[in-house]
């Protein structure tokens, strides 16, 4: 579950699967752009552990490890370090391009 502003809190997703929390629930729709329902997103959730590693099936408990790696694995990553890392190089990247804008010499 990505939207264009990146892949959704893992959080948020770990708190509605275990409470089913009405307004984690709202703000994961408004986040995706798609009306969900908790049933719906539970099984989406159950569908997509099974799709994880084995440490990950550990029964019914939906914990925020498991949603990180659920999260970044949508995303494309192996795992969380590597969903992290990617922002982290992307941030820098960003403030790298703005300083060497701001001491653009001209050298003619």
């Amino acid at each position: 579950m990505v939207n264009g502003e990146g892949p959704i809190p893992a959080g948020r997703l770990a708190t509605f699967f275990e409470t089913g929390n009405t307004e984690s629930l709202a703000r994961l729709a408004d986040y995706v752009g798609v009306e969900l329902t908790w049933e719906g997103l539970r099984t989406w959730i159950r569908e997509q552990r099974q799709k994880l590693p084995e440490e990950f099936h550990d029964g019914g408990y939906f914990s925020i490890d498991h949603a990180r790696h659920l999260v970044a694995r949508q995303a494309g990553f192996d795992n969380w370090n590597a969903l992290a890392a990617s922002f982290l190089n992307d941030q820098e990247d960003k403030q790298n391009s703005a300083s060497c804008s701001q001491h653009d010499v001209d050298t003619s």
